[in-house]
């Protein structure tokens, strides 16, 4: 393996006129996948020739790009690397030994605070109807200084956000490696992460709920939403056994859509959408790009409000079908 990664390396610097990143295992290059820029001079695609270990990884940093994983046998061969022989010591196995063991999970053993805030409690309670007993199904933390100290997270940097048990919620994404933290009396909020991801390769899991009986054979929904909030008062609006997934941002949709459609073919998709985002979007950025994934895509934007994030407010919604 010692000589592939010279020569690989070699072949990126003088063959793809790559652009090193600091500690020289990241070489950016225009992505053949996609077709990138049109420039050289702007690469999208970084690719790890590791130093240390065997982990060889890919991303394209294009939003219209799939390529996000680690590599296989064919993609050096896209790329135009030609050395064949040493290529043979490429081992397409250990890659996906290693992909297992980088998912970032601390699920075993998080505490939840029993004392709650009463600001706090009458917020959530408010926005999504859902009591404290409730909040680890729904992975709800009520107070967010206390989780930290519960669970000795000393580096989360309180201070900074100017965090107190009043004045702010937070909620955990599957695997418990990232914290969502809104102030309840503004629109503010921060992604945090519990634990670090050392490369580029560990991945953090995103934001989800599955119904108890969610079962792929059974063609469920998959629910995308912007908020956690949108989230957890879908599971309700819905009313069907599925995945519920917060895509975090406009963009953050498409994101997960394009993750979790390799998985999930035949499936029913709705997105639950904010109303200042066209219908159009959607079409443009999934159904035209990525209908032969698509089985059923439904967009549904609530007429009363800009979205579902209060169930307090009107939820009327109009569905768009749009295969």
């Amino acid at each position: 393996m010692k000589e592939l990664k010279a020569d690989l390396r070699q072949f990126l610097m003088t063959s793809k006129q790559a652009h090193t990143q600091s500690g020289d295992e990241w070489f950016d290059v225009r992505c053949p996948f996609c077709g990138d820029s049109d420039t050289s001079d702007k690469p999208h695609l970084s690719i790890r020739i590791p130093k240390t270990d065997d982990i060889f990884y890919f991303q394209c940093f294009q939003l219209k790009c799939d390529v996000h994983r680690y590599p296989k046998y064919s993609d050096f061969i896209r790329l135009g690397y030609t050395n064949l022989q040493l290529l043979e010591q490429f081992s397409k196995s250990s890659q996906i030994v290693s992909y297992e063991k980088k998912i970032l999970d601390i699920s075993e053993g998080m505490k939840y605070p029993v004392a709650i805030n009463k600001v706090c409690e009458e917020y959530i309670k408010k926005r999504t109807g859902i009591i404290r007993s409730h909040y680890p199904m729904y992975k709800i933390v009520g107070n967010v200084p206390e989780f930290i100290k519960l669970n000795e997270l000393n580096e989360f940097p309180l201070t900074k956000f100017n965090l107190t048990e009043d004045n702010c919620i937070g909620f955990l994404n599957k695997g418990n490696t990232r914290l969502n933290v809104r102030k309840i009396n503004k629109k503010e909020f921060r992604i945090v992460d519990l634990v670090k991801a050392k490369r580029m390769f560990e991945e953090h899991m995103d934001f989800e709920y599955r119904t108890e009986n969610f079962d792929y054979k059974r063609e469920p929904v998959i629910v995308i939403t912007e908020s956690n909030f949108d989230r957890i008062n879908s599971i309700k609006q819905v009313g069907e056994e599925g995945l519920y997934i917060t895509g975090l941002s406009f963009l953050g949709i498409f994101r997960v859509f394009k993750k979790y459609s390799k998985k999930y073919h035949d499936v029913r998709w709705i997105i639950i959408s904010d109303n200042d985002v066209d219908i159009s979007k959607y079409k443009k950025n999934i159904l035209n790009k990525y209908d032969y994934r698509v089985k059923s895509l439904e967009v549904w934007y609530n007429t009363k409000e800009k979205d579902i994030g209060d169930i307090s407010k009107p939820i009327e919604f109009i569905k768009h079908v749009l295969k």
